[in-house]
């Protein structure tokens, strides 16, 4: 997705976490490979996290995430984040109903 949609107000990123334990710790990331936590998806807009997947639910259970383009796009908003990116309009925070619209 990194291509597809890079503007100068849109940055993806990538960290190893076997080689940044730090990070994956300051993220709440367990790198185990029992953890069911890798890959690890965040979004973060103005540098505070907004979204993230796999997510816990409210008991604290890992919620499954199927890894595809597709729901990455819309899990993420993808698209929206591109528009406003390109227009250079202010990022609306992501929330449920802003993606339920798309």
């Amino acid at each position: 997705h990194s291509a597809e949609y890079k503007t100068d107000h849109l940055k993806f990123g990538k960290i190893d976490f076997g080689r940044h334990p730090d990070v994956a710790q300051k993220y709440g990331i367990n790198d185990s490979s029992f953890s069911r936590q890798l890959p690890t998806v965040i979004l973060f807009q103005q540098g505070k996290e907004v979204d993230r997947r796999p997510c816990v639910d409210a008991k604290g259970k890992l919620q499954k995430f199927f890894f595809s383009s597709d729901n990455v796009r819309a899990t993420f908003g993808l698209n929206q984040l591109y528009k406003q990116a390109v227009e250079r309009l202010p990022v609306a925070p992501v929330t449920t109903e802003s993606k339920k619209t798309k």
